[in-house]
């Protein structure tokens, strides 16, 4: 008769991830940062969606311990909104809070004075 062997799974869960701290905009860039809480991810994932409303979408997927990124090439108006979390090869963590931003156009410059402005008598 076989031996019955005794088996435990151990898993290794990556903490709940983080807190996004900052989102700052400028010039069709948005970057992010936040707090990485775990000790033991793979990566994270980066999730953005379009407004309030929007689908989210997987950006892009960056190394263990990055706490930044930056996304380029943005819209004028938009509202991007971001979240992020942390996987490791046992799944995934919970997402970050939600932070939003939007990139407001420059205003246009003021028109160049006119010159050679000349009077005369009628």
């Amino acid at each position: 008769m076989p031996k019955k062997l005794k088996v435990t799974l151990t898993s290794f869960l990556v903490a709940a991830v983080l807190t996004m701290s900052s989102v700052s905009a400028s010039a069709q860039a948005i970057g992010l940062s936040w707090k990485d809480n775990a000790n033991n991810e793979s990566g994270f994932e980066v999730q953005r969606k379009l407004g309030s409303t929007g689908t989210w979408t997987s950006l892009t997927e960056l190394a263990g311990n990055a706490v930044t990124y930056v996304d380029s090439g943005l819209q004028y108006g938009i509202l991007y909104c971001y979240r992020v979390r942390a996987f490791n090869t046992a799944g995934n963590s919970g997402f970050s809070n939600e932070a939003c931003a939007s990139i407001v156009q420059p205003p246009q410059p003021a028109p160049t004075s006119p010159t050679e402005l000349k009077v005369t008598i009628q």
